[in-house]
């Protein structure tokens, strides 16, 4: 980014991701970052289009907030065969 005039000069990436492809692509997507790197927007982008879109009525799934659910019985079966000895 350069200065013009002792501003900050902004440069506006705008998607060429049709709105039907966007659509294709969020829900086949798997999770948050399958969609990150599905667009060059980035996560917060796509997902303020996800936003704009289901503001007009277009039923996109959601994304959950990043809560882990973990398998407890899983990890540690996996903690113990880990174990060098």
């Amino acid at each position: 980014m350069g200065k013009k005039n002792g501003t900050e000069k902004r440069t506006i990436r705008r998607s060429t991701v049709t709105n039907e492809d966007f659509v294709v692509l969020w829900q086949g997507a798997a999770d948050k970052d399958s969609v990150e790197t599905a667009y060059d927007l980035g996560f917060q982008a796509a997902s303020q289009r996800a936003f704009h879109l289901r503001k007009k009525g277009v039923e996109l799934k959601k994304f959950g907030r990043g809560v882990q659910v973990l398998d407890i019985e899983a990890l540690n079966k996996l903690a113990k065969k880990s174990v060098v000895k």
